[in-house]
């Protein structure tokens, strides 16, 4: 196994097409794209695997501490830096819009199929939201307390998922990376995301994921009245600013129920299963259907 393991490593190459470069170069800049070295042989205590990076195309070895917890947080890729999160949430993107045509996003946002889409993206981080944010139809927001909705705070648009302010069907694919767990109400906001989706539209989305899963959500928080109610004690995650942001709920394996009662075809997703640890990431596919009853 170390022998192997030593060979592959030091044989692997960065092999990225040339419009993966391109795209690395323009879209998400060289700062967040500095080139880490690849290791030349195992390390004692770390695991390692061969991939594609689903969001710049490297083609290379991925390695971790063996004492993570977190999946989603480790395996970072060697050119880009994207961990197994958010590389999990755009090959769900690139199964769901490519058409067996692309591997990464790099490649995918390229394609004339997805220029003519209109993409909204539920936060103003992250290496997703980082190749998103260079499509023609591009929206994103941030929740800000006591703004107006479509107001420009900072230059971000505020917006309440429970209370949206686009019109109906305004957008073919939604993306959201652990944001919904933090909204007082989910079922309303996934009624609002429904509705502003066009028929046949996506919404894909992130949420941490307990293992193994509850079969129930648990609402951890509440809101009466306008104040905050602690149903369980308080639980916190840092958000982009590095400030911390409340947990409402807990989710269980019956969101996949809440999505259906919404009007959704919902399923979850697990891209990379066969990589330790990293079935405690989920993501999830609910789409709009194309014939309205």
């Amino acid at each position: 196994m170390t022998g192997s393991l030593a060979a592959a490593s030091a044989s692997v190459k960065r092999v990225i097409p040339a419009p993966a470069k391109r795209w690395i170069r323009q879209v998400v800049g060289a700062r967040e794209h500095q080139s880490v070295a690849v290791p030349s042989g195992p390390s004692e205590g770390m695991l390692f695997f061969n991939g594609v990076c689903s969001i710049c195309g490297h083609h290379g070895v991925f390695e971790a501490d063996a004492a993570s917890q977190l999946a989603a947080r480790a395996f970072p890729c060697p050119h880009c830096g994207a961990v197994v999160r958010f590389r999990n949430e755009a090959a769900v993107l690139v199964d769901e819009l490519g058409r067996g045509r692309h591997l990464s996003l790099a490649t995918l946002l390229a394609d004339d199929a997805c220029t003519r889409l209109a993409f909204y993206n539920t936060g103003v981080a992250g290496p997703v939201r980082g190749a998103l944010r260079a499509m023609t139809n591009y929206v994103e927001s941030h929740y800000r307390d006591g703004a107006e909705p479509g107001e420009l705070v900072d230059g971000a648009m505020h917006q309440d998922l429970q209370a949206l302010s686009f019109t109906d069907d305004s957008f073919d694919v939604i993306t959201s990376s652990h944001v919904l767990e933090h909204v007082a109400d989910p079922d309303r906001a996934f009624g609002e995301l429904f509705r502003v989706l066009r028929p046949g539209g996506r919404l894909i989305f992130s949420i941490p994921v307990p293992w193994p899963p509850s079969p129930t959500s648990r609402q951890r928080a509440r809101i009466i009245d306008g104040e905050i109610e602690h149903v369980e004690p308080a639980t916190y995650h840092e958000s982009p600013e590095g400030a911390p942001s409340l947990v409402f709920t807990d989710f269980g394996t019956d969101l996949l129920d809440t999505l259906e009662r919404v009007g959704f075809t919902a399923s979850q997703r697990r891209p990379q299963i066969s990589i330790e640890l990293a079935f405690r990431d989920s993501v999830f596919v609910a789409m709009k259907p194309r014939a309205m009853n």
